[in-house]
């Protein structure tokens, strides 16, 4: 629908492409699929989360930060990649683990 009675752009189509940021370049995971687990556990509900980020030996990216606000509290990510060495900094509140 377009024209006046359009009243909406956030659509599932756009929303995916922050998802890809978040899961693959910053590398927050979850249990969706897109990985293989060996007990098929993390993600349930923010409360267990995997940290795997992709493209981190790419040099058009050297360095990412991303925070994801979870019903259990912010779970933040930065990553840098240099000098053939890979830096991170995971932070997940008190109750969550990665």
């Amino acid at each position: 629908m377009n024209g006046p009675g359009m009243n909406s752009d956030a659509h599932p189509a756009l929303a995916s492409v922050g998802a890809w940021f978040y899961r693959w370049v910053a590398g927050i995971r979850l249990d969706d699929g897109t990985l293989a687990s060996p007990n098929n556990n993390y993600g349930k509900g923010w409360k267990h989360v995997l940290f795997a980020p992709g493209f981190v030996t790419d040099p058009r990216l050297p360095s990412v930060q991303a925070r994801v606000t979870s019903i259990h509290g912010p779970i933040a990510v930065s990553w840098a990649y240099a000098a053939g060495a890979l830096t991170m900094t995971i932070d997940v509140p008190v109750d969550v683990s990665a």
